[in-house]
């Protein structure tokens, strides 16, 4: 997983909802990559904050099947 890719599906992996091999993944480029530990942080922070101002900012999940379609068509562009 690239830093981007990890962006596009951070909101999925802070909800839980990312298929058990995808949140894997994950997890594995958190452990080595420093700057996205950050922003995931930074992530959680912004997401608590807009709960102590009452704004639910989660979104509902992504279907699985959109999912696997956009990090397929993201492997054929690299």
């Amino acid at each position: 997983m690239t830093c981007r890719e990890l962006s596009d599906f951070i909101l999925d992996y802070v909800a839980g909802d990312l298929p058990a091999p995808l949140a894997d993944v994950f997890a594995r480029h958190l452990t080595a990559c420093a700057n996205c530990r950050v922003y995931l942080d930074t992530y959680r922070a912004t997401l608590a904050a807009g709960r102590a101002l009452g704004q639910d900012t989660l979104l509902p999940p992504l279907p699985e099947d959109l999912v696997q379609a956009i990090l397929l068509a993201r492997r054929h562009a690299e």
